[in-house]
């Protein structure tokens, strides 16, 4: 499992929340959080500014993708919030 960000906090406080939603899993396998690596990408870059050899191992090691791309700031353009939402997918 990969999670997608670019926080400039820490992202301990906000794994420790989604863990908990993770409890079915988490009684089948109590440590599945060291299997999760967090992934700092530019979500405005087509394929999140992946080098091809980065996007191969990606491709090929990794079952599930969780794409945390948000806006914070709620006066930005539609483009910008466009291009973080939907093309940051492709």
């Amino acid at each position: 499992m990969v999670l997608t960000a670019v926080f400039t906090k820490t992202l301990t406080p906000i794994l420790m929340h989604i863990f908990q939603l993770f409890s079915t899993l988490r009684k089948k396998k109590s440590k599945f959080q060291y299997d999760i690596v967090i992934v700092k990408r530019n979500c405005t870059l087509v394929n999140l500014d992946f080098s091809m050899t980065d996007r191969t191992i990606f491709i090929y090691n990794v079952s599930i993708v969780f794409h945390v791309g948000m806006i914070v700031r709620f006066n930005e353009k539609i483009k910008s919030t466009t291009t973080i939402n939907i093309r940051s997918l492709q």
